[in-house]
């Protein structure tokens, strides 16, 4: 995949089942987390992709450290007209 200055990534496949799917494979991660020259957002919920150890923990861990991590809740209220 090429660079793109802004890259939006839908992981709202992950089901009921609490399971990532084929968003866990780690090489797929990577090149989804390092295509972004100057914006990352991804789509999902945060239960399931903490439910996956490796990769997706670690990154929502640091990403709401940074104060990245927005609720649905949150943004609905922020953006609504």
């Amino acid at each position: 995949g090429a660079e793109r200055d802004l890259v939006l990534v839908s992981t709202v496949r992950a089901g009921f089942s609490g399971e990532v799917g084929f968003m866990r494979d780690p090489r797929r991660i990577n090149v989804l987390l390092t295509r972004a020259r100057r914006g990352l957002i991804v789509f999902g919920a945060s239960h399931t992709l903490e439910g996956e150890a490796e990769t997706w923990r670690p990154w929502m861990r640091w990403v709401d450290g940074k104060g990245a991590v927005m609720s649905l809740h949150t943004l609905a209220t922020h953006y609504q007209d």
